[in-house]
């Protein structure tokens, strides 16, 4: 638990601080991914907004800068975040939230030709979501596009392995675009 000052009484209650104070206060105390993946997380439930970040990270040290990117509020998870800024250490390039051909939206494309969705079992628990990410792995795979789908229990626990089948895929779908003369997917 943590004691503070409210940096946004307007926002507070009287016995909790406001969520730009926790956000500040986690921010401090997380690794700076876990950190991202928050300050992500907070954005996509609207409970901050991408312009009320930057007022929260110029009040911090200036390493926090270095906490806000080009994914800042384009990921729709912590677990999401933590994949692509992995994946960005890692050397891919990856685009965060992209449409397929009015086909739907994925979480993103990995080096132009991987498709990605990942799960977090609360959200993708009823049969509409389960039948409708079923549906977009189906149209990838219509045109050719691999898509890797982690679970979040595979990010947070098991990333070795998300990795290992993360550069696989893309090696083997390289290959294929390569040999058939295929552009990128996307990007």
């Amino acid at each position: 638990m943590h004691w503070a000052a409210d940096r946004s009484e307007r926002n507070a209650l009287d016995w909790i601080v406001s969520p730009h104070t926790a956000l500040a206060d986690a921010v401090r105390c997380m690794d700076p991914e876990h950190a991202s993946a928050a300050i992500d997380s907070a954005i996509h439930e609207r409970v901050v907004t991408r312009r009320d970040v930057d007022v929260i990270i110029a009040s911090l040290p200036a390493t926090a800068a270095r906490l806000v990117d080009g994914f800042t509020g384009h990921t729709e998870s912590g677990p999401e975040s933590l994949f692509v800024r992995r994946l960005v250490a890692h050397g891919f390039q990856v685009q965060a939230q992209v449409p397929l051909a009015g086909f739907g939206r994925y979480d993103g494309v990995i080096d132009g030709c991987v498709l990605f969705e990942v799960d977090g079992r609360a959200f993708h628990s009823g049969s509409g979501e389960f039948f409708a990410d079923r549906d977009r792995t189906l149209v990838a795979q219509v045109f050719g596009i691999p898509v890797v789908r982690p679970s979040a229990r595979h990010v947070l626990e098991d990333w070795p392995t998300v990795l290992e089948a993360v550069t696989r895929t893309v090696e083997d779908a390289k290959v294929v675009r390569r040999s058939r003369g295929l552009d990128p997917v996307i990007g």
